[in-house]
């Protein structure tokens, strides 16, 4: 899965000269499109907890339904007010293996389902290894909806294709994310 550890962007293109007339009417330039960072290709999303921020690269490569259903329910603002509802170790230990979030909401003290969209098919092509983001689904592996989970350790040898067909990975975590 690879990790990128610096999120200071490059610049990936040259910025056009720009004319500006003091006083004159106000101008935006979107510098989006003239800066990268290194080792990132896929869109990025950024997650803003009571900790801190961090951000979660897109795999719309290796999975393209599942990255599209996500943004659907970002765009949509389906995940506003939803939090971490689940912290569950998979291996035995006592530390949480993964943290999972995306199922439940507080919006004006009420507590309520994030509303589910259709299920995803299982898109498994990625390990879940340390610092991925991937979908939370039952038993049935064409059952992801609203729910996703980050791998708070590595999870590859317990989450692979031999328990139930597998689990999709989506996103991964950038820079310091981890440490939030």
């Amino acid at each position: 899965v690879g990790s990128v550890t610096g999120q200071t962007p490059v610049v990936s293109r040259e910025i056009p000269a720009q004319s500006f007339v003091p006083g004159g009417a106000n101008s935006t330039l979107d510098l989006s499109s003239y800066f990268a960072l290194p080792g990132v290709s896929g869109q990025l999303v950024q997650f803003d907890t009571v900790v801190g921020k961090f951000n979660v690269e897109l795999r719309s490569d290796v999975a393209p339904k599942h990255v599209a259903n996500f943004l659907a329910y970002v765009q949509d603002g389906r995940y506003a007010g939803s939090f971490f509802h689940r912290a569950a170790p998979l291996d035995g230990t006592s530390a949480a293996s993964i943290v999972q979030g995306g199922g439940y909401r507080l919006i004006n003290g009420q507590l309520s389902e994030v509303p589910k969209y259709e299920a995803v098919p299982l898109e498994y092509n990625l390990p879940n290894a340390r610092g991925t983001l991937a979908a939370a689904r039952t038993s049935d592996v064409n059952s992801a909806t609203s729910e996703w989970y980050f791998n708070a350790k590595d999870n590859s040898s317990i989450l692979n294709q031999s328990n139930g067909g597998g689990y999709t990975v989506f996103g991964r975590v950038i820079g310091t994310g981890m440490v939030v």
